[in-house]
């Protein structure tokens, strides 16, 4: 289940990556650009989440270690194989690289230069799981650079376009791909989620409520443990804590006795990579920064859909627990106000983000799009500006100034 191919929209990728990266670019004073050939197909057969990783890790690496001038995306038709497919350059006018350390770069581990890894903090084990991603895709991964002038990668992709009906995804997994918000697609199942976190663990749970899921939680291992004992669940939604290879311990502990379970590993970005998830014997790996949609797509595969019958049956009492849900999350939002200003006084900037993401959350789940758009701002103030204390304050004090006078109006 590493790699779905689904139909997906070349432009609304590309567009999701200029959002993301555009920032970081121009505060280095670079150009920004990204580029889409009109003669390519406006279906392309692929896996969005793998395909935006790739180019994350491309573009990411083309902002570090470019100075000055600019760094453009270009995608267009292309051939490989005889058969029809699409290229995706990622252009820069940085250091570049030296012919005999070009193929040294997509080797896990593997420094083009020691000076450069000490000046620009490395150079990128991404791109060693690029590689190996895009192989997964089908495709290759291509690299033209010289010293002083830049480097071009190239991600060259299959279209799957002759053979596929445009309105039919192909999918390589267990499940037809689905969305969160689509009715239609609805999933239903006993989810255990084992976080520790708390802002993480509200975080997933709203999440996965909204999904319309039953969520019970465990905070520590001997909870997890009690929770498996008490009643059968569909999935399980595992934190990776001190790391892998805690994790995987915990995994042969599970599977001793309950060996059909599906267990997803949640991780930082970075920490581990798929395969090595695989290897310890999980069933998939989810990464923060984790979107509802997402989560949804990593779910889905594991869970069964919903019955109909039930859900309909089931409605007025649905209603009743989301009114209910609603007046309980905004009176949480003092103790979360609390919480957040104390995580800004210790400087917690990783602890600051999960507050963001889950005041975001609460926001969309009540309706107050005041706040989701507060937090919306606090995430991405994080992201670009991740040691900008003075900026992330001044948001955090609108938020918490949002969140006061909606408590106040509910009150009233």
């Amino acid at each position: 289940d590493l790699i779905e191919i689904i139909a997906c929209a070349l432009p609304q990728i590309l567009g999701d990556i200029q959002a993301m990266m555009a920032a970081g670019a121009r505060k280095k004073g670079l150009e920004f650009s990204i580029h889409i050939d009109p003669q390519l197909p406006e279906t392309l057969f692929t896996d969005p989440i793998r395909l935006k990783q790739c180019l994350i890790n491309l573009i990411g690496n083309a902002v570090k270690f470019t100075e000055h001038g600019q760094v453009g995306v270009y995608a267009f038709p292309d051939q490989m194989a005889d058969q029809p497919c699409v290229r995706i350059d990622v252009v820069d006018t940085g250091i570049g690289i030296s012919q005999d350390k070009q193929n040294l770069i997509f080797n896990s581990y593997t420094q083009a230069d020691v000076s450069t890894a000490r000046k620009y903090g490395g150079t990128g084990v991404g791109l060693a799981i690029t590689k190996r991603l895009i192989g997964l895709l089908g495709g290759a991964i291509k690299l033209v650079s010289e010293p002083g002038k830049g480097s071009t990668f190239s991600l060259i992709l299959p279209l799957f376009a002759q053979k596929t009906d445009p309105l039919t995804p192909t999918v390589l997994s267990r499940r037809k791909p689905q969305r969160f918000d689509d009715p239609a697609s609805a999933i239903s199942g006993q989810v255990l989620l084992v976080e520790t976190t708390f802002p993480s663990q509200l975080t997933l749970l709203l999440m996965l409520r909204r999904f319309g899921l039953e969520v019970e939680v465990a905070g520590s291992p001997e909870q997890m443990f009690e929770r498996l004992k008490a009643r059968p669940f569909d999935l399980m939604l595992l934190d990776a804590g001190a790391g892998l290879a805690d994790a995987a311990k915990t995994l042969q502990a599970i599977r001793r006795d309950w060996p059909q379970l599906p267990v997803l590993l949640v991780a930082e970005q970075d920490s581990c990579l798929p395969q090595d998830c695989q290897k310890a014997g999980f069933n998939d790996c989810l990464y923060r920064p984790l979107s509802r949609e997402q989560l949804f797509d990593g779910i889905a595969r594991h869970l069964p859909e919903s019955d109909e019958k039930e859900d309909k049956k089931s409605g007025s009492s649905a209603d009743q627990d989301a009114v209910a849900s609603t007046a309980f999350l905004l009176n949480q939002l003092p103790t979360l106000v609390e919480g957040i200003q104390e995580v800004l006084v210790r400087s917690d900037i990783e602890l600051l983000g999960r507050f963001a993401e889950l005041f975001s959350e609460i926001g969309q789940t009540t309706g107050q799009s005041a706040i989701a758009q507060k937090a919306a701002a606090l995430t991405a103030c994080l992201k670009d500006c991740p040691n900008s204390l003075q900026e992330a304050a001044g948001l955090v004090e609108q938020l918490c100034c949002v969140c006061e006078q909606i408590r106040s109006e509910q009150k009233l």
